[in-house]
Order: C-alpha cells, then sequence, then structure tokens
C-alpha cells in the first residue's frame, strides 16, 4: 500500500491582522480610484467636455434620440448659412447611444447622457487595451505571457495622447477607430480564417468612421495582399476570408449609414462613393485572385496583384477628389487665421520649425523609439526563424508608416503610432528581462517608455509659455509682436465650457448667436440658441461670416449682424482665438469687446461668476436707423 502523501498546495490561513491590512489597502485603493475620478464626473455632469467635438458629439447624439433621422446627421442648430452640414458617420453615434439608452429609463434623458459621455470611453479603452494584450501575447515568446501581460497594460496606459481618446468625456470618433485598429491587427495576428472576418470588417467599420485612419489601413490591407503573395495556398482562406468581409462590410455600411440620396455624392472629406468603388474592386479582385489560384507559382500571383492594382486605379481614375485634401474646400481666410493654428493638424517637422520643440518631443520621438524596436524584433524573428516573423512585419510597417505621418502631416496619428508602440515595447521589453536581465529591462523601459518624452515636452511647454506671456506683458500693445504664428486658436480656458458657464444665456429665448468658432459647440450642448460658428469646415459660409463680423469695425459689424437676424454675441475672454481676432483687426469688434469698448447697439448681460464667457444682446435698431 501506498503511503506517501501529497504535498499540501493550500494556502496558509491568513491571520486577522494580515486580513486587516488587505481590507485596509483594498479601500485606501478604492477611495484613491474614487477621488481620480471626482473630477471627472464633475466635469462631465457640468458638460466641461475634454475637446469641442466631444460636445458636438454629444449634441448629435442627444439630437438623434430626441426622434432626429438616422440618415441625418446634420446639426440643425449650427451653421444656418450652410444647414449645419457635417462629415461624421452615425456610426460613431452608436456606442454612446447604446449606454444612454439603457442609463435612461433609470436617470433620464440629460442624466442617462451623462452618464453615457462619462463612461462610454473608458469602457472602449478597455477593449481597446484587451486587444492590445491578445496582439502582445501572439509576439510573446514561449513561457513569457504573464510577463507580457502585465508590461502592455502599463505601456498603454501610458501611450500618449492615444490614451486621452479613452477618457472621461471622450466621446468623439478617434477612440472607436483605435479599436476597430486593434481588432484588425488582433484578427490577423492567429492566422486563422475567422480572424481574417474580423480584421476585415474592422478596417470597414473604422474607414466608414472617418478616414483618419486610411493609411494605416491600406498598410493593413496591402499585408494581407502581400501575405498571399508570398505564401500561397498556406494563407488561401484567410486571405479569402479577409477580403470578401472587407467588401461586403464596406458596401454594407455604406448602404447603412448614408442616405440613398447621397449614395453618389463625392465628399472627399468623408467616406463616399469615390473610395467605395476602388475599394470594392480591390477587395473583389483579391477574392477572385487567391480563389482561382490555389497552387500556381509565385509569379501567376504577382500577376494577378498586377492586374488588380491596374483595376483599382482605373477604378479611381474617375475620381479627381480623392487627391484633394479633406480641408482644400476650406475658406482660404479661414485656413491662415483657424485651420493652420489647430494643433492636431501640425506634424513634428512643423512644430521644429515654428519653434515649437515641445510636439516633436512628446509625441514624435516615440514614436521613432517604438519603430526602432518593432524593426529590430522583427529583423530577430527573421533572423531566428520565428513563426512570429508576419506579425512583427505587420507590427513594425504600422509603426514606420505612422511614425513617417507623424512628423511630415500631422500630429493626430501619432496617438495610432503610442498604441501600436505600446505593444511593439512590451513585447521587446519582456525578451530583455528574459535575455538580458532585469538591469537591461529597467535601462530599456526607461529608454523607450513614452513617460519621459511625455514629461520632457510638457516641461518644454510649460516653459515656452512662460517665455511667451513675459513677452506679451513686455510689449502689450503691439499687434502681433508678442503672439507667435503657431499659437493655437482652437484652445478654450475651462471657464468657457460647460452649462455653468453659460448659464446666463439658458433662460432667454432660444436665438441666432453670433460666437467666435471654438465657442459654438459648447454653447450649443449647454444653451438652446443656434450658433452661427464652430469647428467644421465644411461650413465655409457661416464661419467665415462670423469672422468678418468680428474683423469688422463695429459699425459695420452691426449691419452685418442685422442682416443675419442675429440676437447675441458670444465669445471666450482671453481665449487664443480672440486675441488672434483682436491682433489681425485692432480696428474691428472683437478689439473692441476685448478692451471693453461695447459699441452701443449692444447691451452686456450678466456673467456667471467664474466664468469667462461675455455676451452682449443686439439691441433694437434706433428709429430711422
Amino acid at each position: 500500500m501506498d503511503t506517501t502523501t501529497s504535498p499540501d498546495l493550500s494556502l496558509p490561513a491568513a491571520s486577522p491582522a494580515s486580513a486587516v491590512r488587505r481590507a485596509i489597502l483594498a479601500l485606501a485603493l478604492v477611495a484613491v480610484l474614487v477621488m481620480a475620478a471626482i473630477p471627472a464626473v464633475v466635469a462631465v455632469f457640468d458638460w466641461r467636455l475634454p475637446d469641442n467635438d466631444d460636445a458636438m458629439r454629444v449634441a448629435q447624439v442627444r439630437d438623434w434620440l430626441a426622434g432626429q433621422a438616422w440618415h441625418d446627421v446634420r446639426q440643425h442648430r449650427f451653421a444656418p448659412l450652410d444647414d449645419g452640414d457635417m462629415h461624421w458617420s452615425r456610426l460613431a453615434d452608436l456606442p454612446m447611444a447604446l449606454v444612454a439608452l439603457l442609463a435612461m429609463p433609470l436617470m433620464g434623458t440629460e442624466t442617462g447622457l451623462k452618464l453615457a459621455a462619462l463612461v462610454t470611453p473608458p469602457l472602449l479603452g478597455l477593449i481597446t487595451c484587451a486587444l492590445a494584450v491578445r496582439i502582445a501575447l501572439r509576439l510573446a515568446p514561449p513561457g513569457s505571457a504573464a510577463v507580457v501581460a502585465s508590461i502592455t497594460v502599463p505601456m498603454c496606459l501610458l501611450a500618449f495622447p492615444s490614451l486621452t481618446w479613452f477618457l472621461p468625456g471622450r466621446v468623439d470618433h478617434h477612440g472607436l477607430q483605435l479599436l476597430a485598429l486593434m481588432a484588425a491587427v488582433a484578427g490577423l495576428a492567429g492566422g486563422s480564417v475567422r480572424g481574417a472576418v474580423v480584421a476585415g470588417l474592422a478596417v470597414a467599420t473604422s474607414l466608414l468612421v472617418g478616414l483618419e485612419t486610411a493609411p494605416v489601413l491600406v498598410v493593413v490591407t496591402g499585408f494581407v495582399a502581400l501575405r498571399w503573395l508570398l505564401r500561397g495556398a498556406t494563407v488561401r482562406a484567410a486571405t479569402i476570408a479577409f477580403a470578401l468581409a472587407l467588401g461586403i462590410g464596406l458596401a454594407a455600411l455604406f448602404a447603412a449609414t448614408i442616405a440613398p440620396e447621397r449614395w453618389l455624392a463625392r465628399h472627399h472629406d468623408a467616406f463616399s462613393l469615390i473610395h467605395l468603388a476602388p475599394a470594392l474592386v480591390g477587395a473583389a479582385g483579391l477574392a477572385v485572385a487567391a480563389a482561382m489560384l490555389r497552387g500556381e507559382a509565385l509569379l501567376a500571383r504577382w500577376i494577378a496583384a498586377a492586374v488588380i492594382g491596374v483595376a483599382v486605379v482605373a477604378a479611381a481614375l474617375p475620381f479627381p477628389e480623392l487627391l484633394r485634401s479633406p480641408y482644400s474646400q476650406v475658406d482660404p481666410m479661414l485656413r491662415e487665421i483657424w485651420l493652420s493654428r489647430v494643433g492636431e493638424t501640425f506634424s513634428a517637422v512643423a512644430g521644429l520649425q515654428t519653434g515649437q520643440p515641445h510636439l516633436a518631443i512628446a509625441f514624435g520621438v516615440p514614436a521613432v523609439l517604438a519603430s526602432g524596436a518593432a524593426c529590430f524584433m522583427a529583423w530577430r524573428a527573421w533572423h531566428t526563424g520565428s513563426d512570429r516573423l508576419d506579425l512583427w512585419m505587420l507590427l513594425a510597417a504600422l509603426l514606420l508608416v505612422t511614425t513617417v505621418l507623424a512628423w511630415v502631416w500631422q500630429l493626430r496619428v501619432s496617438g495610432q503610432a503610442a498604441l501600436l508602440g505600446s505593444i511593439a515595447v512590451a513585447a521587446c521589453l519582456a525578451w530583455l528581462l528574459e535575455t538580458r536581465g532585469t538591469r537591461a529591462f529597467l535601462v530599456g523601459a526607461l529608454a523607450l517608455s513614452p513617460l519621459v518624452s511625455g514629461a520632457a515636452g510638457a516641461m518644454l511647454s510649460s516653459r515656452l509659455e512662460a517665455d511667451h506671456l513675459q513677452a506679451r506683458s513686455a510689449v502689450a500693445g503691439e499687434p502681433d509682436a508678442a503672439t507667435p504664428a503657431t499659437a493655437q486658436a482652437t484652445a478654450l480656458p475651462g471657464q468657457c465650457t460647460g452649462t455653468q458657464a453659460f448659464a446666463g444665456l439658458t433662460g432667454l429665448t432660444p436665438m441666432l448667436a453670433v460666437t467666435s468658432i471654438d465657442v459654438g459647440a459648447p454653447m450649443l450642448l449647454a444653451t438652446a440658441h443656434t450658433v452661427l460658428a464652430a469647428p467644421y469646415h465644411r461650413n465655409n459660409r457661416s464661419l467665415r461670416a462670423a469672422y468678418d463680423i468680428f474683423l469688422a469695425p463695429p459699425a459695420q459689424a452691426e449691419a452685418k449682424v442685422r442682416a443675419l437676424g442675429a440676437g447675441l454675441i458670444v465669445t471666450c475672454t482671453g481665449a487664443a482665438e480672440a486675441d488672434v481676432l483682436a491682433q489681425r483687426a485692432p480696428g474691428g469688434l472683437m478689439a473692441a469687446l476685448e478692451a471693453g469698448r461695447v459699441p452701443g447697439w449692444l447691451a452686456p448681460l450678466p456673467s456667471p461668476q467664474g466664468s469667462d464667457i461675455r455676451a452682449w444682446r443686439v439691441l433694437p435698431p434706433r428709429q430711422g436707423q
């Protein structure tokens, strides 16, 4: 009889003192999380959202849930000279609308919307982080899954600026696009047919949400095609699945989200017929070629790829709009005063050239470092014959493209680079820990972490801002002498957003307000008034009318205001936009209002305590006028 006793694997009982310490630690952690969340809750429930687009997104969802048609994405209280035409997709409204619909029966409409704006971005962020961990695990060396996962999570949390798109209140569409990008890469990571379907649908969804991620999605699609060219039959089924999912997804989402009367419209700033036609030709061509060429030689696949390429170009030739910039229709004066000062449209190189090196340090340098890490790991995978080579090549290609675009095109791409980079850096650090030890891991973590570059950029930004304010004080009264050409005209002080900031206007009968561009979206959200201007590039006539009023001498501005039938003038005192307009036209209406010289046809309205919103009521015309 075997009397060998098995080892006792049970955990030792915790002592009462140990249990108390754990309870105290857990309560302290909960308290820290609650304290960290309270400012976000207070801000969102006052409708003080991080960005103009967040305010407009909430207004869009609110109007839809109140009965506005699914296909009607116009904002009917905005840009009366242009009908408030927007270039957004209703798809981006779905996550917040779903949460709001669940909350409204218990909390009411407005509170339900606020809760949805509060929790939807972090929920999308959790899903995105889970997908990033899934990708990193596919890259992990055998036996190091726990290490890779534990490194990937903090790397994702440090992925600035992509992290900011998942903060409470950040309900704009960028977070959803990042989630779709991660879903596409995760779907391709396993090499399965099911994953390929997920990837194809994710690419289609991201394109219909917005075109900002189109360059990286082209890389994803090109990877699938190139993998088929090189691997042939071994990836044939996955290639067919991806191409069919992409084509069917694009066609179905196009039909579902765009009104039938606009199916033939040629919009170059949002997904439309000009994008659908070549995309469907490419997807169908790839699916047919992969289905027909079962075991043919490499040359046959390359010939098929060349034919597909020619067909895609032929499908695109009737649409010269594809070569136009998304902002090509913006009025030249609006481009100079407003659009050229929007921070996310800067590139890292432009930041260096215009005296804003902190942009390159905070956004561009982490992307370069992550690209280097990905390229090194891809080279190592190729050198060792690793089965992870394909995924490393995809990740390296995506990082190289986003890094180049962030440096020479627009910094908004750096968010995509940051999240992709967090995966590459996490896998690289896990390899360092396994092969080189703790010291190499710590050095690598310090060198590759975006926290270091971000902190350096933030400190430099604060220093530059302090120098700018000091110079401005020294030459007060001299137009343009102290304000650099790159001053952003799109940043609002916190006291110019939220229901409290606009409390002085909520009791008035709804009317048309002439607003500076960056006041428009927060005012739409906080009041029932109609606004003339908000930062949306399709509405040239309304935006130009607003700037013409603020730049005109007060007497001429009065005639323009009365011709529009506007009843209010609303600005944000101290905002960069007001400074830019006042300096451009020292004799204009904005300069007069900023200096306290209120013309006789305006009557100041009381401003709530702590608010930087300044509003004036347009008085009835004098007799004989």
